[in-house]
């Protein structure tokens, strides 16, 4: 559907993925768009640079799985899927004293794939109990064969809740994969709503090839930002970065004008708020605070993560995908000179580590959090010690994500709102994918776009309907 005769302007507020790819895809259909992003850079979360020394900077660690179907297809609109280096399905988990695991899931038909990967974890495994092994093993089956109805009406419990529920043991079993699901959702498994957990879990049991990991050859910001950039700018579209909305200027109960921090008042058509709930919500108008859908945007709470890069001057490890840590300050990394084009064989090991949940890291001094990063890297990858560690980066910005706790799906908004000519657009709005991140992001950005062609061709049928209806009456009161 092409609207160029119309040429409606649209004025996105967030240059992440939701933003990006919702640009896009009006582009597309002829729109004129204009992209606000508050920072220097855009990309969101999903976004890296290039810091003083010249070193690629990850904002996080991103992986990608088979499931992601509308990022994929995102990417391959953007010509750049072939960047994406798909993984063997084997996890590697490290324990104290450089004891490792590598769980291998098998070419065999779901859920036998899951089930022999699993058992061969932990059978070599020294972490846990033998009744903590055979109740993780039942989760797993009773994950596998719950129905789809009880999946989705687990969002009243914590994802460790659920496993209890099921077992005839107080023992414990989510710790197992306790590291996979921090890491996921920022979440501990006794935070997580049972819900998303469980949906990540069904989507990977799905078969074998859903349990690969994808990993990019490249840095976000060279990768996709870049691509996403130059098509928008090919296809008219507009980016003006550094540049927030301050405010809006409402009239009859619609934006009439957005102040934004470059002192530019702004109107267009229609709005797609993509940026970060926690910054939309201060500049909500008061009165649209009588609607539950604005309402609702204040019990969503944040889950916030930091990131660490180690540099270190030789290889460590030859292992090229994610890996897992227990009981430890971060929970996966990934050695990124192994994966990465622009390192080479030269190269020293790049660890990216993620820590989270953070809550109590925030208000630690870098030192201290540093200091207790090396200290439990050593323990588990104590061959580093022969390596000298020539820096260290901590990232605080832009880590966390919408907290997915039980209960949250009846506060998370539609990407349309009760306003018009208002949309929404992020991995923290309503969706049928599950958890945040880039998967629910693209998808939010397109369904955002969708919404905006719908309601402009709405208006435009009740424009022509009216001029059909005054035409006639018009031409009598003339004759």
């Amino acid at each position: 559907m092409n609207i160029n005769s119309n040429k409606p302007t649209v004025l996105i507020l967030g240059g992440g993925l939701a933003g990006l790819s919702c640009a896009i895809r009006l582009l597309d259909t002829g729109m004129k768009v204009t992209v606000l992003e508050a920072t220097p850079i855009l990309g969101g979360r999903a976004t890296s640079w290039r810091d003083s020394d010249g070193d690629v900077i990850d904002n996080g660690f991103h992986v990608f799985f088979p499931y992601y179907e509308h990022l994929l297809t995102f990417y391959k609109k953007l010509g750049i899927e072939d960047q994406i280096h798909w993984k063997p399905a084997a996890f590697l988990t490290r324990e104290n004293g450089g004891h490792q695991v590598i769980c291998r899931f098998p070419a065999l038909p779901a859920p036998f794939h899951l089930l022999w990967g699993t058992l061969q974890l932990l059978r070599r495994t020294f972490l846990f109990s033998f009744t903590d092994k055979l109740a993780f093993v039942w989760s797993c089956l009773r994950t596998a064969l719950a129905s789809n109805t009880s999946v989705e009406n687990a969002d009243d419990l914590s994802y460790a809740e659920w496993t209890r529920r099921s077992l005839i043991s107080s023992r414990t079993p989510y710790i197992i994969i306790d590291s996979a699901i921090r890491a996921l959702t920022f979440l501990t498994s006794q935070q997580v709503s049972a819900k998303i957990a469980l949906k990540w879990l069904r989507k990977i049991s799905r078969n074998y090839h859903t349990t690969r990991v994808g990993i990019a050859r490249r840095g976000l910001g060279e990768l996709w930002v870049k691509a996403a950039q130059q098509y928008i700018l090919k296809h008219g579209g507009h980016i003006v970065c550094s540049t927030s909305a301050q405010h809006f200027e409402i009239h009859n109960n619609k934006i009439a004008t957005i102040v934004c921090s470059d002192g530019v008042r702004r109107t267009a058509n229609y709005y797609v708020a993509a940026m970060n709930v926690f910054d939309l919500r201060p500049i909500i108008p008061p009165a649209w605070l009588q609607q539950a859908y604005f309402r609702n945007l204040h019990h969503l709470k944040n889950a916030p993560s930091l990131t660490a890069h180690l540099f270190f001057d030789n290889r460590i490890t030859s292992f090229d995908s994610a890996a897992f840590a227990h009981d430890k300050i971060f929970n996966t990394h990934v050695d990124i000179s192994l994966t990465h084009q622009h390192c080479d064989s030269n190269t020293g090991s790049i660890f990216q580590l993620v820590l989270s949940p953070a809550d109590h890291l925030l208000n630690l001094p870098d030192e201290m959090i540093t200091t207790k990063i090396k200290e439990d890297f050593y323990e588990i990858w104590p061959e580093a010690k022969k390596c000298k560690l020539k820096k260290i980066v901590l990232l605080r910005d832009r880590q966390g994500v919408y907290a997915a706790l039980p209960h949250m799906e009846n506060y998370r908004p539609t990407q349309k709102s009760p306003i018009d000519h208002l949309f929404l657009a992020g991995d923290y709005t309503s969706s049928p994918i599950g958890s945040g991140g880039m998967e629910t992001a693209v998808w939010s950005g397109n369904q955002a776009a969708q919404e905006v062609i719908a309601q402009h061709n709405k208006n435009l049928n009740d424009y022509i309907e009216t001029v059909d209806w005054e035409l006639p009456r018009l031409k009598t009161a003339v004759g």
